[in-house]
């Protein structure tokens, strides 16, 4: 049984007419009459009803064409996903969290595949649709978009150590006439930062906006204001002249989360994420 054969099939199952299978094929008619009749002989079975001219799919035809028709579906489909492994060799990836996480394990992961580009984005104004996979917290998934978790971290906050006046750990409400250093408006750190706020009866007083976390911390670090932080990604990024202070609230915290748009990654964007899925794990 071979593949051409079964295809042979196919188009005869449905146009019940092997001339028009040739025509279709550019092969002699006595091409498909032949490869059907050993195909039946094959497998023991008639799968025609042959009358005089007329030529019919039987009952036996008709389940034997459902099953090869979804055989060879998932035979190009195979084919598809390796030509896709082996032929795509980018990944754009849009990162709206955790950069610092993102940016140590593709270092570790070009060193095993570094034959694969990326092309990276931090703007949190950026349509996700443009990129293949996006990392960012499970509020800012938009609609119809797949999710797979990575991890959760919890929300601190960063203080100058030379002000003695806050303990560990701090109730949020605490805090609300500190002034606060954040970032644009459009930034799930300060969406965040603001929701919180908010659930805990106050706005925050913002002294001053940034869009660079680098500089935020260094804002923080020479005394204008304090700041939320993801502990687990931002970890070790503050010099000694911060506090970090955890939350007495432990539900203050976000889900980070791959997202894309199609119902299936494709085979290199599924490889990437397994691979920092394990990452993760090994990191936590």
């Amino acid at each position: 049984m071979e593949l051409l054969q079964l295809k042979y099939f196919l188009a005869a199952a449905k146009t019940e007419n092997f001339s028009q299978v040739a025509r279709l094929y550019c092969v002699p008619a006595s091409t498909i009459s032949k490869s059907i009749s050993l195909l039946e002989k094959e497998i023991g079975v008639k799968l025609f009803s042959r009358q005089s001219n007329k030529l019919t799919l039987n009952e036996a035809g008709k389940i034997f064409s459902e099953n090869v028709s979804t055989g060879l579906d998932y035979i190009e489909k195979g084919v598809s996903s390796l030509k896709n492994q082996t032929e795509n060799t980018e990944i754009r990836l849009l990162v709206l969290c955790a950069r610092k996480i993102v940016t140590d394990f593709i270092g570790e992961y070009k060193i095993k595949a570094p034959h694969i580009t990326f092309k990276i984005n931090h703007n949190s104004a950026t349509e996700f649709n443009d990129y293949d996979l996006c990392i960012c917290d499970a509020n800012s998934v938009p609609p119809n978009f797949n999710t797979i978790p990575l991890f959760h971290e919890n929300y601190g906050i960063a203080v100058n150590k030379h002000n003695p006046s806050f303990c560990d750990p701090i109730c949020l409400a605490d805090l609300s006439n500190e002034k606060f250093v954040m970032m644009y408006k459009d930034a799930i750190l300060t969406k965040d930062t603001l929701n919180f706020c908010k659930k805990y009866g106050f706005e925050p007083k913002t002294d001053i906006i940034c869009e660079d976390p680098l500089y935020v911390r260094q804002y923080v670090e020479i005394g204008l204001g304090v700041t939320f932080i993801p502990l687990k990604s931002w970890k070790n990024l503050f010099s000694d002249k911060v506090r970090l202070l955890n939350f007495d609230d432990t539900n203050i915290g976000r889900d980070v989360v791959f997202c894309f748009q199609n119902s299936q990654c494709s085979a290199l964007c599924n490889s990437f994420i397994m691979d920092f899925q394990a990452y993760i794990k090994d990191i936590s």
